[in-house]
């Protein structure tokens, strides 16, 4: 398990389970995004998740075990804006 939490920003309000899953890489379509659920390898904010259309929203964390076991950890964000 990774020692700090890995930072995902997204821009709009919200993003599903499978978009926040292939934007980090860990499926390349979102019907495999069911066979993790199946396999309980993803937690949001520390519960195991099973709806494959989850909202996933800035202060969320999500964590998905890998083959190995190991365990990498998303922080989800608000895109920073460019206003200042």
């Amino acid at each position: 398990m990774q020692d700090e939490p890995m930072i995902v920003e997204i821009s709009d309000e919200f993003v599903t389970l499978p978009q926040l899953l292939k934007a980090i890489g860990a499926i390349q379509t979102g019907g495999q995004v069911k066979a993790l659920l199946e396999m309980e390898r993803i937690a949001v904010d520390g519960e195991l998740e099973y709806r494959k259309r989850r909202k996933i929203y800035p202060g969320m964390t999500v964590q998905l075990q890998n083959d190995d076991g190991t365990v990498d950890t998303y922080l989800i964000q608000a895109e920073a804006s460019g206003d200042a």
